[in-house]
């Protein structure tokens, strides 16, 4: 048997090479197509996101229609949309808590929505009621000492021809503001009278003869329906200003003195409560509000460990060797940085900070003298006292 030897068939490698190239250029060409479809694809989604963002946003400005500057009705977003409508477009009728809300709203009226008032227009307000009070004023009126009533329905009407007429009180106030209502004109024209007739000394006093002489809460309403009369009249709101303006002022007076019942009052409440009893904030907090309530915190607290109602300090005249331990400790602690003077009580046990800082300005420290004034002293004092009286 004879074997023969496989034959290799020859290939031209120019025929091969140009195919690897041809395929390599196809596949470039293949890879560049699908870049570009790729771009094209980002750059229509991004066009997409525009267009929704756009449409989306001009669909929600039809929805919702702003409301007028001054206007307290605000406009639903439902109101053109028929949610409450059936399937034949009826809507329901409006049930009575409905019908009570909306004559509430008509009758009431919202002060804190309504543009401020310029000084123009106060101004004007005050001049037309005058007028029309003058005009309304008969002689029966006067001599019988009756203040007519006045129509602010015909001050409103009188204010917005005003406002037409001059432009300077329309200046302020927004282009697409209401005109002033009579309920709105009445109230801020008892306002500025408010202003004007403030509470006097003799009203206060019967303000907190009233207060005290409630069992609990006062009646602030019936307070005010007291004090007022014929010409002025009163609020609630006006007596409790008042009253927490007095007891303002009194405890941020400077010359806060304690009475003997409330020293008395004070002095059992520290001894009942013992030797566990601590001067905190709440303590003190709690004694201001129950025993001392026209004192203030400081100066309670200051009453309980710093003054002659701690049975531990000493009432009694200083003695030479206290009144030497303070100049020593004075002579140490005066060159010392900071404020330290409140580490002299650690030193004389038994004196409170007051006594001592007296003590050492009134009787000890060598900056003021204690020699008597001479004729000339006495002669340049009376001098600068003419000229500052003078002033």
């Amino acid at each position: 048997m004879v074997h023969r030897q496989p034959t290799v068939p020859t290939y031209d490698a120019q025929p091969l090479t140009d195919a690897f190239t041809a395929n390599r250029r196809l596949q470039y060409a293949v890879l560049r197509n699908l870049r570009e479809l790729a771009l094209q694809k980002a750059n229509n989604r991004a066009q997409a996101a525009k267009l929704t963002a756009q449409a989306s946003r001009r669909r929600m400005e039809a929805l919702c229609v702003p409301a007028v500057i001054g206007n307290p009705y605000r406009h639903s977003i439902w109101k053109n949309r028929g949610f409450f409508t059936g399937p034949d477009g009826s809507t329901p009728p409006p049930n009575p808590d409905t019908l009570k809300r909306r004559k509430l709203e008509q009758e009431s009226f919202y002060y804190h929505l309504q543009p401020p008032w310029s000084s123009k227009e106060s101004n004007t307000l005050s001049s037309i009621v005058q007028h029309l009070r003058i005009e309304s004023t008969t002689e029966e009126a006067i001599i019988e000492g009756q203040e007519q009533q006045i129509d602010f329905l015909q001050v409103a009407e009188q204010l917005q021809q005003q406002r037409v007429k001059n432009v300077s009180l329309s200046s302020s106030l927004p282009k697409t503001a209401l005109p002033r209502t009579a309920e709105e004109c009445r109230v801020h024209y008892e306002q500025l009278i408010r202003k004007r007739d403030m509470i006097t000394k003799a009203e206060l006093q019967r303000i907190v003869e009233q207060v005290e002489a409630a069992s609990k809460t006062p009646d602030w309403f019936a307070i005010g329906k007291e004090l007022s009369t014929a010409t002025k009249q009163r609020t609630g709101w006006e007596c409790f200003l008042a009253y927490q303006n007095m007891l303002r002022q009194s405890c941020q007076s400077s010359t806060i003195v304690f009475t003997a019942e409330q020293d008395e009052l004070l002095l059992k409440y520290v001894a009942a409560m013992g030797p566990q009893l601590v001067l905190d904030g709440s303590q003190v907090a709690y004694m201001a509000a129950n025993i001392a309530p026209d004192k203030p915190r400081s100066k309670i607290f200051k009453r309980l460990n710093t003054s002659l109602l701690n049975p531990k300090l000493k009432h009694d005249a200083w003695s030479d060797e206290e009144e030497r331990k303070l100049a020593i400790v004075m002579k140490m602690y005066k060159s010392s940085p900071g404020n330290d003077l409140h580490q002299l009580v650690y030193h004389l046990p038994g004196r409170s900070m007051k006594s001592v800082v007296d003590k050492w300005h009134r009787t000890l420290n060598p900056v003021y003298s204690t020699i008597p004034f001479t004729a000339a002293e006495d002669e340049a004092l009376l001098q600068a006292a003419r000229q500052e009286e003078s002033r």
